[in-house]
């Protein structure tokens, strides 16, 4: 079982009306490929299939199942777990009426799931399998399929194009949060008293001067989104201090569950050692036919990780 800060990362993170975990925001051509990744597992379940959706997260994966499922006349049931506090009817706003079809288990833990044994027809995930305990979530998955059951694990990549750059997340991350930085500066000028606003209100300027200084090209997307957020906190006249300091709060909250999500991927991702010791892991808990690859996407064919696919 998780501590309770890393569950909580994932809590907000799902809350915040997202659907995928970290490839939100590819291209055309990646996303194209993605679909087809689960659209080929979808061709080959039968019809009326119960499948499983491990470290689900809001259902992305869930919900391209279903999505190819009605594309191929084909029905199939989905439960989606994960060990977060999850409510994708409440958070996910974009994909409501398809995710209102799918069983979600909400701080259900895939390394011990309350299922019967044989009880799906297959299981999928997609950045999530790799979290858990990796000898546990093997066990589990197999004691639930059925035999002759597949599935199909998207693994992080040690190498991979994604996970370098969330990483280095947390270098910024720190940056901001440090004491004296702006972050810290922001929430000073906002709970100053009226005679100590104006010098606390240039000792944030100054600080942001200098955070931006430090970058010759542009800065990255999380200093940028940063700043905008607390330009905004500073601009916003028409709210109360309070409340634009409870606002500063719970950007420093966000900003720590980011960094705490970003150094469980660093751990999760996988080498290719790592990764035949996860095959081994499988094998032992009874999965055959049992192949390991790296998958590439796009037109640029990056690695967007290892594909895991066997059967009980």
């Amino acid at each position: 079982m998780k501590h309770e800060p890393e569950i909580e990362a994932w809590s907000r993170y799902w809350a915040a009306n997202r659907l995928d975990s970290c490839i939100s925001g590819q291209g055309i051509e990646d996303e194209a490929d993605i679909n087809a990744l689960w659209a080929s597992f979808v061709q080959d379940t039968p019809d009326n299939s119960r499948l499983i959706d491990l470290a689900a997260g809001n259902g992305a994966v869930s919900i391209r199942l279903l999505t190819q499922a009605q594309a191929h006349g084909k029905t199939l049931a989905v439960d989606a777990v994960d060990q977060a506090i999850i409510d994708p009817a409440r958070h996910l706003k974009n994909h409501s009426a398809i995710a209102a079809q799918i069983m979600f288990h909400a701080e259900t833990d895939i390394s011990a799931l309350p299922f019967k044994e044989a009880t799906f027809d297959g299981a999928v995930s997609q950045f999530g399998f790799e979290y858990a305990p990796q000898k546990a979530a093997a066990k589990e998955m197999l004691r639930i399929l059925k035999p002759g059951a597949h599935f199909q694990l998207l693994i992080h990549h040690a190498n991979s194009a994604l996970v370098a750059p969330n990483v280095q997340k947390i270098t910024y991350i720190t940056g901001l949060l440090a004491k004296g930085g702006p972050v810290e500066a922001a929430h000073t000028y906002l709970t100053s008293p009226p005679d100590k606003q104006a010098a606390a209100l240039e000792a944030l300027e100054q600080i942001g001067q200098q955070t931006l200084a430090a970058y010759s090209a542009q800065p990255p997307a999380i200093i940028q989104e940063i700043f905008g957020a607390i330009s905004q906190l500073v601009q916003r006249s028409d709210l109360r201090f309070s409340v634009r300091a409870k606002a500063a709060v719970d950007m420093e909250g966000r900003l720590r569950a980011e960094a705490e999500r970003m150094r469980q991927l660093a751990a999760a991702a996988l080498d290719a050692d790592q990764i035949r010791s996860l095959g081994d892991r499988l094998s032992q808990a009874g999965a055959t036919e049992l192949a390991i690859t790296e998958l590439y996407i796009g037109t640029d064919k990056a690695l967007l990780g290892w594909l895991v696919c066997g059967k009980k």
